[in-house]
């Protein structure tokens, strides 16, 4: 028992446990400076626990506390009273360690051809978070995306994955799961870059309600519609296209958490290629 949490209810200490981690992945989460204090105490206790040095941020030391840490979190959590309703209320929140959450595949990820079990691998061993907690439909959960860098054997970049699911409690649904070649990346290979340069890169125009998107990726905007259409301004040859709207009504029009459509004729010979070099 780390003696950091020990005089904490099991709510309030998986949410420091999962802060703590989330900061381990460098991913920045709005808390109170009391809970980033506890959430630092936390992770040196960790460290003094597993025999690691104060500045020891080697990959191997970090996922080794990562472990420990999650380790701890199961403890707690699952040993509490009301267990479901607590890891329900983490993980809506998207506050829920990764290597707690339940992760299953979507209808529409069943179709895909992609397997379940390297999508689980890239969520669980991701290098960057984000857990999305505006308002959405029930029925579309709320957005988490997951990135990983994927390296060959001596440490060279091959490709970039991107898993986008729909979070629903303590589950998270996999929806896509998206490889992009490190050419085509803009910026820092953060989870809503490595989407954005994604669609610009085997996405098409997109028109919602009749107002023609400016890139391909419509992220976080409101339409000022009575009724959402969706066209897609395709071009010569393109015969396959997947498209995605997530969107919640509001007052006048709507509020679009991400509109794409992905020219799949194009991606699909890059996927194959990056694939293989995965297994």
């Amino acid at each position: 028992m780390l003696a950091t949490l020990a005089k904490l209810d099991a709510p309030t200490a998986g949410g420091i446990l999962a802060s703590a981690m989330l900061q381990l992945l460098g991913t920045h989460v709005p808390e109170t400076s009391t809970a980033d204090n506890l959430s630092l105490q936390v992770i040196a206790e960790a460290r003094n626990q597993l025999g690691l040095d104060d500045d020891d941020d080697r990959q191997d030391a970090i996922d080794k506390i990562r472990s420990y840490l999650s380790a701890e979190a199961t403890r707690i959590l699952l040993g509490s009273q009301d267990q479901q309703e607590i890891l329900n209320r983490l993980g809506e929140a998207g506050k829920l360690p990764t290597g707690i959450f339940e992760i299953k595949a979507s209808d529409e990820f069943k179709q895909e051809r992609e397997h379940l079990r390297f999508a689980k691998d890239c969520i669980v061993s991701s290098d960057e978070v984000l857990h999305l907690n505006d308002p959405s439909p029930k029925e579309q959960g709320k957005l988490s995306l997951f990135s990983k860098r994927i390296a060959s054997k001596t440490g060279v970049t091959t490709q970039y994955c991107l898993v986008t699911t729909a979070r629903y409690g303590r589950s998270l649904h996999v929806r896509k799961l998206w490889r992009l070649a490190p050419t085509f990346l803009a910026g820092e290979p953060t989870p809503i870059n490595i989407f954005r340069s994604f669609v610009a890169h085997y996405g098409l125009p997109i028109i919602l309600s009749g107002h023609r998107s400016v890139e391909n990726l419509i992220w976080d905007e409101v339409i000022n519609a009575t009724d959402l259409t969706f066209d897609v301004d395709r071009i010569s040859g393109t015969r396959t296209v997947k498209s995605e709207v997530l969107f919640m009504p509001t007052m006048g029009g709507f509020q679009i958490r991400y509109a794409c459509a992905i020219d799949y004729e194009k991606y699909e010979k890059d996927r194959k290629r990056l694939a293989k070099l995965t297994g």
